[in-house]
């Protein structure tokens, strides 16, 4: 955790052996070993979200962008770009702090930077975040586009069309 991160608040903390069991077990729809760390999204906590009739927007690095899309098809991606790679390194000191160990995790980091900027081709949407009400907009607008897709409109459409076909 991050200094004011809480367990089950901003993410679940598991340890590797609770992590593996758990993978094992079939619990994640996507997971990957990134920086050292395991990271992965339950299937259960995007269960519950869709549940509640909500969306469930994951913050996923693009190993488990990849393999979401292999196990959802429905999964609509987006890219967030930071503008520049002086504002990447910024706003990981920022989030991090500048201890040590971190700027050695900053260091990392910024090495595969290159390598999943490049990824931003296999994404339906790409936000570059320059300003960040901006990049909610934009999100929002992304968002509200895919909830009128068509085939996400079916059973509301043809309901509709039923009822006037009904009343004819």
């Amino acid at each position: 955790p991050r200094p004011g991160e809480q367990d089950g608040r901003e993410y679940y903390f598991l340890d590797e052996e609770e992590f593996d069991r758990r993978r094992q077990n079939g619990a994640f729809l996507e997971y990957a070993e990134l920086h050292g760390h395991y990271y992965g999204t339950l299937c259960a906590e995007v269960d519950r979200t869709h549940s509640k009739g909500h969306d469930a927007i994951l913050v996923i690095d693009t190993q488990g962008a990849a393999a979401l899309r292999k196990v959802l098809s429905t999964a609509v991606t987006v890219f967030v770009l930071p503008p520049s790679l002086q504002v990447l390194e910024q706003r990981l000191r920022v989030r991090d702090g500048s201890e040590p160990a971190r700027q050695a995790d900053h260091a990392a980091r910024l090495k595969v930077a290159v390598h999943e900027i490049e990824q931003y081709l296999s994404y339906d949407y790409v936000i570059v975040n320059a300003d960040l009400e901006t990049a909610v907009a934009e999100l929002l607008a992304i968002v509200r586009a895919e909830r009128s897709r068509q085939v996400r409109r079916l059973a509301e459409a043809e309901a509709v069309l039923a009822a006037f076909r009904g009343s004819a």
